[in-house]
This record gives structure tokens, C-alpha cells and sequence, in this order.
């Protein structure tokens, strides 16, 4: 396998593409990524595989259910990698509404003379262990696009009961939920689903839901509610 990986820093430029680890996932096949962004691996069986590209401070990509044929040489796609900042923002959670419809939540950043263009994503389960990385972790997501994170207006979310129910939620229920944050604001077309998804993502085949790897160690503190 022959292919070209291209990290991009926060400011949109690509001024070092080495260093990026590639690997086949659950093998011992790796390599890394020189000046250029060119990479090779050899002496590859034939078979489907994930392949990963990461590089610590950008977030995760991957490439899902890749076909070696395995009988000479594959020329890959050009993969993009994405910087990534911390974030410090916090959750202030906001009771129901008078017909318990809604779940609104607040988000703001910690630092006052911060500010930040990007997307958030709400994370809810029965306990606080959730991952973005581990979509089994959790219940429901809320994502929240291209919003403005200050320590004024904040950002406001709504999250319909209707919608917590349905992924398995029931009245009574103790919910633990909490923001991550991110400043990659990439997106494509998912033809299949009709709508912009972010990237870098990937579709978890077993649990058959996109996973988002922008948002790691950028998590606010847990909060915790009852569903009515």
C-alpha cells in the first residue's frame, strides 16, 4: 500500500506532514509518514481492513473496510488529518419545560477572553463513562454545528424527552450527560444519509453510529438530571 496523508494545522496550512503513525488496525503493520506526507506499507496478505492515521494533537481519522486485493501495489487516497485545542467549556443544565418537552442545556467556555467557532457534542448515559471514541458508552448525542462558544452568551441546546425515550431512556431515570468540544469544523456529504457529517468521523460498523474523534480530553464537567 502506497498513500499520502496531509495534516492540517489550526490556522488551515499543512506545513509538516511527517510523523503521522499508519496502521492496519489489529495487526502489527505500521509505518510512518515522511516530510511529504508520503507512506508505504509491504509485504501485505490480501484482506479487508481499518486503517488508521493518527498523530498526537490531531485528531484520529480512519478508513473503514479498505479491500487489499493483495496481487501488487495499491495506490490509497489522500487522507487528511485535523490539529485539535482543548477546550474548557462547562454544561449548565436547565430544568423542563411546563410540558416536560425539553431538555435545554447552556454551553460556555471557562476563560472570558475566549471565544470559539466550532461544533459541541452532548454525550448522555446512565452512568458518567461515556466516549466520544466508544459510541457503545453512551445512549444519545446532540451535536451542536458551527456555534459560538464565549463566557457570556454561552450556547443553547434543546434536547426533546421524546428524543432521550427512544434511545432507551425511560421517565424516572437518572441521565448523566456532558459537553466536548471541538474546533474542527470540517464537513462532506454523506450520500447515503443525505446530510453533512462531520470529519474527521468514521462509521462504527457493530454499532452502526458515526464516531466523531475531534473531541478528545476537551470533556466539561458531568452533570446529571431525572427524566420526568
Amino acid at each position: 500500500m502506497i498513500g499520502k496523508v496531509v495534516a492540517y494545522d489550526t490556522a488551515g496550512l499543512n506545513p509538516d506532514n511527517s510523523g503521522v503513525k499508519i496502521s492496519i488496525d489489529g495487526t502489527s503493520y505500521s509505518t510512518l509518514s515522511d516530510s511529504k506526507g508520503r507512506w508505504e506499507l509491504d509485504n501485505i496478505p490480501p484482506g479487508t481492513y481499518n486503517i488508521s492515521f493518527t498523530k498526537e494533537g490531531y485528531a484520529m481519522e480512519k478508513m473503514v473496510a479498505y479491500r487489499f486485493v493483495g496481487n501488487g501495489t495499491d495506490y490509497l487516497f489522500s487522507q487528511d488529518i485535523y490539529q485539535m485545542i482543548k477546550i474548557n467549556a462547562t454544561i449548565v443544565t436547565r430544568p423542563f419545560d411546563n410540558g416536560a418537552t425539553y431538555f435545554s442545556c447552556k454551553l460556555f467556555r471557562f476563560d472570558p477572553s475566549e471565544s470559539l467557532n466550532g461544533l459541541a457534542l452532548i454525550l448522555f448515559g446512565s452512568d458518567s463513562s461515556f466516549n466520544p471514541l466508544e459510541p457503545s458508552s453512551y445512549r444519545y448525542s446532540a451535536l451542536g454545528r458551527n456555534i459560538t462558544l464565549d463566557s457570556v452568551t454561552g450556547y443553547n441546546i434543546y434536547i426533546r424527552v421524546a428524543d432521550l425515550i427512544a434511545a432507551g431512556f425511560h421517565s424516572g431515570d437518572k441521565i448523566y450527560c456532558a459537553d466536548y468540544g471541538s474546533n474542527i469544523t470540517a464537513f462532506v456529504w454523506d450520500i447515503q444519509k443525505q446530510e453533512s457529517i462531520i470529519t474527521p468521523s468514521y462509521f462504527d460498523i457493530a454499532t452502526g453510529n458515526e464516531v466523531y474523534t475531534g473531541f478528545e480530553g476537551s470533556r466539561s464537567e458531568v452533570k446529571s438530571f431525572i427524566l420526568p
